[in-house]
């Protein structure tokens, strides 16, 4: 349990517990967003007044888990970036197109039967990094990118840095 607050007479008036913290009468208060689950949530935070009286509990944080996953699922192009793709302005409408091209570790990933998704979910680097680093010249990509790449596509990092610089160099002569 971490104290996040206390009355003036020493009532602990907000506190952070795991679900195995909190006692009967607080999990009967515990009031979920609809459609979710408890285990999908790492703590509860816990309210009382300064009489020592239940205010409610409400969840508090994600499971490392499915923040992961959630990371994943931001990162892929959802339908709001259909609309700024194709009515947005200036870098927000660029931005949105990038997420749809085809960029070479994009591609490379596809030819290989696999997906950022699964790089991020096997190495444990977040989507958002990988997404991010498959918009760069495949030259500006960091080490560690290309490194779990060749680990979720089973090549070395040596393969997967020439497979990639070809197919960028055929799709700029392409574009």
């Amino acid at each position: 349990m971490i104290i996040k607050g206390k009355a003036k007479n020493g009532v602990v008036t907000h506190a952070i517990k795991t679900y195995d913290e909190l006692n009967e009468k607080e999990k009967n208060k515990l009031i979920f967003p609809a459609g979710d689950k408890k285990e999908i949530y790492a703590d509860y935070a816990v309210h009382y007044n300064k009489h020592n009286e239940l205010i409610r509990v409400v969840t508090n944080s994600f499971t490392s888990q499915y923040s992961a996953e959630l990371q994943i699922k931001q990162a892929q192009p959802n339908i709001i970036d259909y609309y700024t793709a194709a009515l947005g302005k200036g870098k927000d409408k660029k931005r949105a197109i990038d997420k749809f091209k085809e960029t070479p570790i994009k591609y490379f990933l596809k030819e290989n039967n696999s997906s950022i998704a699964q790089v991020a979910r096997k190495t444990g680097i977040s989507a958002t990094t990988l997404y991010s680093a498959s918009l760069k010249e495949v030259t500006k990509t960091s080490v560690t990118v290309i490194k779990a790449i060749a680990d979720t596509v089973d090549k070395s990092p040596g393969d997967v840095l020439d497979e990639l610089l070809i197919i960028e160099n055929n799709y700029n002569e392409v574009m």
